[in-house]
């Protein structure tokens, strides 16, 4: 993804933290919003579709063309839960 979409995507390496990595400083922002998509199994995980019936609250937004930011996790199973369970969770 990140090679096919270079200016649009951001990599983040696990474990370094936004003082010393811009691009997860730009993660945690993101997860702040409310447009953030995590792609991640989890029990308590939705569908796209559940999650564009969610009610959207934007007092300056004239239509429901959101824009989302897509958070893909990417390593090995182990590295991927450790790192859900580190910057996402705690936001969610």
């Amino acid at each position: 993804i990140l090679a096919a979409f270079p200016d649009q995507c951001q990599l983040v390496v696990g474990g370094i933290g936004p003082e010393y990595q811009e691009s997860m400083a730009k993660l945690m922002d993101a997860m702040q919003d409310n447009n953030s998509l995590v792609l991640f199994p989890d029990e308590n995980a939705l569908t796209f579709q559940d999650m564009m019936e969610v009610p959207y609250d934007d007092s300056e937004a004239e239509s429901d063309d959101r824009q989302w930011d897509v958070i893909v996790i990417d390593g090995t199973w182990s590295q991927a839960r450790k790192m859900y369970a580190r910057y996402i969770l705690p936001v969610l």
